[in-house]
């Protein structure tokens, strides 16, 4: 079994919400306006589908790697599919007007170029990617997912380059449609919160880099399907 897909179900299971993550409203209200509304768009890697179940006008469809998440998340979506994004979508080609990402990219470093391969597959012609993910030029952000300091569930992740995304983007048949912007996403992770030992010992350091970091903890890019 992926180690995303057991985590992730482990955390359906233990969730007292049975939802992975709650966004909070101010978040919500931020992803409100950056989500398109009345067009057909794909979640990658949708988990519960809290984001779903709040914006609710838009033709929301979903994937993601967990069996439980989606059996949660059928009920905000059109259609939710488990499927491995990095393999294979199951949905058809040219199917979607936008696909949103939402923290997603940091938990496949290794494998964003197939996953590219398979947005652009099912994105319409000029359909937009819209990509939420960490910044790790926030050093909060960047040493809780990796090096001694890593205090997140999964083992694979760690926060990437944006410079090395857009290049991938480019390379991918992707065009830039506006700035690049710096923002931050808030939410409480409802289960497998990390070791009371972790929490000791390693939470206080993470506080401080948060305390003395000048960058946003996210950022979101637009682009564009062009060829």
């Amino acid at each position: 079994m992926d180690d995303n897909q057991k985590i992730y179900d482990e955390m359906v299971k233990k969730s007292p919400s049975g939802h992975q993550y709650i966004y909070t409203k101010e978040t919500l209200k931020m992803l409100d306006e950056i989500v398109p509304k009345n067009i057909k768009i794909l979640d990658i890697g949708c988990g519960t589908g809290h984001v779903a179940e709040v914006l609710k006008d838009r033709k929301w469809y979903g994937v993601d790697i967990s069996p439980l998440s989606i059996e949660k998340a059928k009920q905000y979506y059109k259609e939710a599919k488990v499927g491995d994004i990095t393999r294979n979508i199951p949905f058809p080609s040219n199917s979607f007007d936008a696909v949103f990402a939402l923290g997603i990219f940091h938990h496949i470093p290794d494998k964003m170029r197939e996953a590219l391969k398979e947005i652009r597959r099912v994105l319409k012609k000029n359909g937009v990617l819209i990509i939420v993910d960490h910044n790790n030029k926030n050093l909060m952000t960047k040493k809780a997912h990796e090096g001694i300091l890593k205090i997140v569930p999964c083992k694979n992740e760690r926060t990437i380059s944006i410079e090395y995304l857009m290049n991938l983007l480019i390379k991918e048949g992707f065009q830039p449609t506006e700035a690049i912007k710096y923002i931050s996403i808030k939410g409480d992770q409802q289960s497998l919160t990390p070791p009371i030992w972790q929490k000791i010992y390693k939470s206080p350091f993470i506080f401080l880099l948060g305390l003395i970091s000048s960058q946003s903890t996210d950022f979101m890019l637009k682009v564009k399907k062009i060829r």
